[in-house]
């Protein structure tokens, strides 16, 4: 393989695995109520933590 083959392929892989990441969270973030993302609560952080790790 050239280097440019590599250098795609490498693209790719980093892509997909940022895909793979961000998926779920986007998905998480829309099944929140709008006004908890917009209007944060102090001390609401550890919540949304122990939302987010079961």
């Amino acid at each position: 393989m050239s280097p440019g083959q590599i250098q795609g392929l490498r693209l790719v892989v980093i892509f997909s695995m940022a895909i793979t990441l961000v998926t779920p969270m986007i998905c998480w973030a829309l099944t929140l109520p709008v006004d908890r993302i917009f209007e944060p609560v102090e001390g609401d952080v550890s919540n949304i933590v122990h939302q987010i790790l079961p």
